[in-house]
């Protein structure tokens, strides 16, 4: 039998029947909209605090990559001026290498211009004593000429002076005192 055809049987027969069940079926019909209606709001909200949260989390990720790229950025500043200070220092240490290399070059030039002028000095002073020696030389072999062509001894000795070398001295004896 058709449930229709037994709905229409009852609603021929008690009028108000049919009139509750029509009511209790849009009521049931009602709820079941409602608790749709409340499950659709419920999976909406879920589904904006799934959203929320989603949205929390990158936004939270996306702060920790910030503050990741701030802090490395920081770390790169650091080592760059470490860098340039090192760079700094080495060119310093290497500018005052090349001062102390130059004064060091400075210093033997000038330790060899001081030697090679005590070298000339000291040649000039041979020279000047050799020429001495000559002249003194020349001048004791005039005297001694003299001396013998006169027959006297050599001037220093009758001076009283002794300048001569020991080849003029006379022994004394106790006559010619």
């Amino acid at each position: 039998m058709d449930s229709n055809a037994l709905t229409g049987d009852i609603a021929q027969r008690n009028p108000f029947a049919a009139a509750d069940r029509a009511n209790k079926q849009a009521s049931l019909s009602a709820q079941q909209d409602e608790v749709a209606r409340q499950q659709a709001a419920e999976s909406r909200k879920a589904e904006e605090l799934k959203q929320r949260r989603r949205e929390a989390a990158r936004r939270e990720k996306e702060s920790q990559l910030q503050s990741q790229i701030a802090r490395r950025a920081q770390q790169l500043e650091q080592q760059q001026e470490e860098v340039e200070r090192l760079r700094a220092a080495k060119i310093a240490a290497e500018n005052r290498a090349r001062e102390l290399e130059e004064q060091q070059q400075k210093m033997q030039e000038q330790a060899a211009a001081r030697e090679a002028e005590l070298q000339r000095e000291r040649q000039e002073a041979q020279e000047r004593a050799a020429l001495a020696e000559e002249e003194r030389q020349r001048t004791k072999a005039k005297a001694e000429a003299e001396a013998r062509r006169l027959g006297r001894h050599p001037p220093s000795r009758r001076a009283g002076r002794n300048h001569c070398s020991d080849d003029y001295r006379q022994p004394r004896t106790s006559d010619s005192a």
